[in-house]
């Protein structure tokens, strides 16, 4: 990882593609991979949504980092939480979200195949929505210069 002139944490670039997150580890703070995309994020309907339900998450396109691989190649590794990171232009973390697994995940090194899509099972902390991740988008390039992006959200979705 490396800090940006606006000294945020930078995740280094070992593909040149421009990845929108980036998925880490908690308990060895390596990050394991970057993607694009996520599927499976509930929309912002909060009268439905129930305590306690798991979402099943869904990162297209995944890319396991050399560093990961080389943290599973001498045994079975199990990740029990991660961070998805949201990642600006430049590769630079703006924001996270803390996800615990409903179940540990044990990965190998031989397990590790590029461009295939990586299935999550958990819950979020804090609000992870489709709604959420559109306004992380608005920030990726710079600060919006749109006031009141919240207006039409509940007062209740503005404080989640």
């Amino acid at each position: 990882m490396r800090k940006d002139h606006y000294n945020s944490v930078c995740i280094d670039k070992e593909y040149m593609m421009p990845y929108r997150y980036a998925l880490k580890d908690e308990e060895s703070d390596v990050v394991i991979g970057h993607f694009n995309y996520i599927s499976g994020l509930p929309k912002m309907e909060i009268d439905e949504a129930q305590d306690g339900d798991n979402d099943h998450l869904e990162f297209i396109n995944f890319y396991f980092t050399n560093e990961f691989r080389q943290y599973c190649t001498d045994r079975r590794r199990s990740i029990t939480n991660v961070y998805i990171l949201i990642l600006d232009k430049n590769g630079c973390i703006i924001g996270s979200y803390y996800y615990v697994l409903s179940s540990k995940n044990s990965l190998m090194n031989s397990e590790l195949i590029d461009g295939q899509n990586v299935q999550l099972e958990g819950y979020s902390q804090t609000a992870l929505f489709e709604e959420t991740i559109s306004l992380w988008d608005l920030w990726r390039d710079t600060i919006p210069n749109r006031y009141n992006i919240w207006l039409n959200f509940s007062m209740l979705q503005r404080n989640l």
